[in-house]
């Protein structure tokens, strides 16, 4: 009568052993059913999962949870193809970590805390999921960055090309003003085919900001007066030098009287005769922007004014 208890006690034992393998089992093959990039699968006791992330992030991002979550690591081991990291929770659960390189946009991250691993998949979860929104946000700051920097690139492609323009237009009306006679426009401005039914034209002279140093542009016009001087001996020139908006009065007959002169002195050294230039200071600026002179050639020998 005393062996029969003790029979019916280790039946239900063995029984309830059994139920307890087949659900462990059961939740094991349900799990890893889903693998794939993305996907955790999950056998004894090791959680893994493909990220869609360079290996270095990969291993950075997994080194950031564990001190996120207070798990320092204990014992890095790492080469250009895998890390190993080993940690170890407060409570004194260790955790193994494995980084595994598998191609140059994936890597597999393998998680293994206690000695068993079932009763801490929890755990591993928990940390996939930190490492997941690490490199989550890390690609999302990296596409807002590549997104900033070329909009910024266009941004100042497009500034460059409206300076570009606004330099174009400006010049373009310079020489509309500046020409008060037929000039050919096949040819480079200035080239005058005849002077015979000429009283005077009028050029304008451009300059940067604060300085009377002769761009080429102006350089390429004093050399087509030149020419023209050269050319028709009884021409003279008065050149008017203007200032720019800012400074003192003192300052602008300066740069006023250097800009007119820098162009006379030019002038002469192309073979201009000096008594033939008079040179003229104004406390206005010009009538366009960075105006800095502007260079009558007067033909008419009764508007011809004494240098």
């Amino acid at each position: 009568m005393r062996v029969q208890p003790l029979r019916l006690i280790l039946s239900m034992s063995l029984i309830f052993y059994l139920i307890f393998l087949t659900a462990c089992s059961s939740a094991i093959i349900a799990v890893g059913a889903g693998v794939g990039v993305g996907a955790v699968a999950y056998s004894s006791g090791e959680s893994s999962k493909i990220y869609t992330a360079d290996y270095h992030s990969a291993v950075d991002a997994t080194i950031a949870t564990l001190k996120h979550l207070k798990i320092p690591p204990s014992e890095t081991i790492s080469d250009e193809l895998k890390t190993e990291i080993q940690a170890k929770r407060p409570n004194g659960t260790n955790i193994t970590l494995e980084v595994e390189r598998i191609d140059p946009q994936q890597t597999e991250v393998s998680i293994r805390t206690g000695t068993v691993g079932i009763r801490e998949k929890h755990v591993s979860q928990q940390i996939h999921e930190y490492i997941e929104k690490r490199l989550t946000s890390k690609s999302e700051n990296t596409k807002k960055t590549d997104s900033d920097e070329k909009t910024k690139t266009l941004a100042t492609k497009a500034d460059n090309t409206k300076i570009e323009n606004q330099n174009t237009m400006t010049e373009e009306k310079a020489e509309k003003d500046s020409k008060k006679t037929s000039i050919s426009k096949d040819k480079s401005p200035l080239a005058i085919h005849s002077t015979d039914n000429l009283e005077k034209i009028e050029i304008v002279i451009l300059f940067q900001q604060d300085s009377n140093i002769l761009q080429q542009k102006a350089l390429e016009k004093l050399d087509r007066i030149s020419t023209i001087l050269q050319e028709n001996s009884e021409a003279t020139v008065i050149i008017t030098g203007f200032p720019d908006p800012d400074g003192s009065l003192e300052y602008k007959k300066m740069l006023s009287d250097s800009r007119a002169k820098t162009i006379k002195y030019y002038l002469i050294g192309k073979g201009m005769d000096p008594v033939k230039a008079k040179t003229v200071l104004s406390n206005s600026i010009g009538k366009i922007k960075n105006q800095g002179a502007e260079i009558e050639i007067i033909y008419s020998e009764h508007e011809n004014k004494d240098s």
